[in-house]
């Protein structure tokens, strides 16, 4: 386990480092114009904490939009799913 989380920040580093090459492997991988890898990547990398963990109000919202959106049929309060 302490393998697993230790290459899951080394990747999460890894995407930060070089952003140049996660773009263009972005562009490449999903056929994407520059403009629309680019976008993605800052929006996947806003995604991701130092510490890895999710604020509870940030997980609250994302929970709230997928009740919103109907993709879970009923409101999840996060501390009874999260410690």
């Amino acid at each position: 386990m302490k393998a697993v989380i230790r290459a899951t920040f080394e990747a999460m580093d890894f995407n930060r480092r070089e952003k140049t090459w996660m773009v263009n492997y972005i562009q490449t991988k999903w056929k994407l114009t520059p403009k629309i890898a680019e976008e993605s990547y800052r929006t996947w990398l806003n995604g991701f904490t130092n510490d890895g963990k999710i604020p509870f109000k940030d997980l609250q919202e994302i929970y709230d939009a997928a009740l919103a959106s109907q993709l879970i049929p009923t409101a999840v309060p996060v501390p009874k799913v999260m410690d």
